[in-house]
């Protein structure tokens, strides 16, 4: 299922990578950016950045690159759907329910066969 870009958007508004980041990895601010030690490999200088205004972090240790949901997926072991609900739900927002597609087509199913039954029911009313 897609998420809509606003949705996703809008996450991405309300959470700094340096806060979901630095859930997990301790970080000092450098200037515009933030450093510290990689969470994908264990070092003793740090080579890991994170950028808030360009919304992205970057391991130079292991060339790991990426936003909040890569982050989260990456270091949470998550599928995207799930790094999206626990980002949303760490951002205050609702979480989107999907409805599946057979639900859809028995509801339109449904509403046919109502329709059928109300067209036949007034039918047969006229003789």
């Amino acid at each position: 299922m897609k998420y809509p870009k606003e949705y996703l958007d809008e996450i991405k508004t309300r959470l700094k990578v340096s806060t979901v980041v630095s859930k997990s990895v301790s970080l000092k601010k450098r200037g515009k950016e933030f450093v510290g030690l990689s969470p994908f490999k264990t070092e003793k200088t740090p080579s890991f950045t994170v950028n808030d205004e360009k919304e992205f972090y970057h391991c130079f240790a292991t060339s790991e690159h990426g936003n909040i949901f890569d982050f989260v997926m990456k270091t949470q072991n998550l599928k995207f759907g799930e790094a999206v609900k626990s980002l949303a739900n760490l951002a205050g927002m609702r979480l989107i329910r999907f409805q599946s597609k057979m639900k859809n087509v028995k509801k339109i199913g449904k509403n046919i066969v109502q329709s059928t039954i109300n067209m036949f029911n007034f039918i047969m009313m006229k003789f």
